[in-house]
C-alpha cells in the first residue's frame, strides 16, 4: 500500500498469501498486502491449528475437521467463513474463486508482462543504467490503448527526452502486475506520485527508487530526471571502481 496525498492506495494489484500442508491443502490465507505481524499471526495461527490436525489423527477427516473448526473460531465472514466450509482443500481448486471473490481480482495467468519486466530489470543491474518503470492499467500498459499512455510513449522518443531515455532502460508493466515482479525481482516498496494511471517510478539500476512522476510530466522535467540518474549512475560506478 502506498499514501498519496493523505490517502492510502492500492499497489501492484491485489494478493492472496496461502499457508499450506505440506501437500498443498489450504491451512489458512491472508487477502491483499498487509503489515508483517498479520502475516506472523497468520503463520502462528496454521503451524498451530496443523500440530492439533495431525495429533488428532492420519485420518483427513479429522484433520479437515480441526482447521475446520479452527476458522469457525475465529469467526467474521470472508477469508475465515470461506476455508471453514473448505478446510485442507487442494490450493489448485479453491486460488482462481478464492482470488476472484475475496481478493476482488480476476486471475491473470499471462505472466509475459511480469516476466519481460523482471528481464529488463536484471539487464539494467548488470549494465548500471537506471529503470525508469511506467505503470499503467492492465489494458494499456502493453497495447497503449488509453491517449495518456500514449502521450507517456511520445514524450519519451522526442527532444528533449529522447536522448536520456535512450540510455535507460524503460519498462512498461501493468500496475496490477507489480506485486508479480516483486516475487521475481528484489524491488521495495515503491511510492507513486498520484493515483492516476500511468505514473511513472524513476529507480537506480538497484531497483532503489529515486522519484516518482505523474505521467502527464513535461518532456523537459523528465529529461532532466532522467539525467540526474544518469550521472549518480556513473558517479556509483566510479566510486567502486
Amino acid at each position: 500500500m502506498t499514501n498519496v496525498n493523505g490517502k492510502v492506495q492500492k499497489q501492484g494489484g491485489n494478493v492472496v498469501s496461502y499457508f499450506l500442508t505440506p501437500e498443498g491443502r489450504v491451512i489458512d490465507a491472508v487477502v491483499g498486502p498487509v503489515a508483517a505481524d498479520k502475516l506472523l499471526e497468520a503463520a502462528r495461527f496454521s503451524v498451530d491449528t496443523w500440530q492439533q490436525a495431525v495429533e488428532a489423527g492420519k485420518q483427513f477427516g479429522k484433520r479437515a475437521l480441526v482447521v475446520g473448526q479452527a476458522q469457525q473460531r475465529l469467526g467474521g465472514g470472508g477469508v475465515h467463513a470461506y476455508l471453514a466450509e473448505r478446510p485442507l482443500a487442494p490450493l489448485p481448486l479453491v486460488s482462481g474463486q478464492f482470488f476472484q471473490q475475496l481478493a476482488g481480482e480476476k486471475p491473470n495467468h499471462d505472466r509475459t508482462p511480469v516476466a519481460l519486466a523482471a528481464a529488463e530489470f536484471a539487464k539494467a543491474r548488470r549494465a548500471g543504467r537506471p529503470i525508469l518503470l511506467v505503470l499503467d492499467q492492465a489494458d494499456a500498459a502493453t497495447h497503449g490503448e488509453r491517449p495518456l499512455a500514449n502521450q507517456v510513449r511520445m514524450t519519451l522518443t522526442t527532444r528533449p527526452a529522447m536522448g536520456p531515455a535512450a540510455r535507460c532502460q524503460i519498462i512498461y508493466l501493468p500496475v496490477n502486475q507489480m506485486a508479480a515482479l516483486s516475487n521475481l525481482v528484489e524491488v521495495p516498496q515503491f511510492e507513486l506520485a498520484d493515483a492516476h494511471l500511468p505514473t511513472l517510478v524513476l529507480c537506480r539500476s538497484t531497483g532503489e527508487q529515486v522519484v516518482a512522476l505523474a505521467g502527464a510530466t513535461p518532456g523537459k522535467e523528465l529529461a532532466a530526471h532522467l539525467i540526474d540518474a544518469l550521472k549518480q549512475e556513473r558517479a556509483n560506478r566510479k566510486a567502486k571502481l
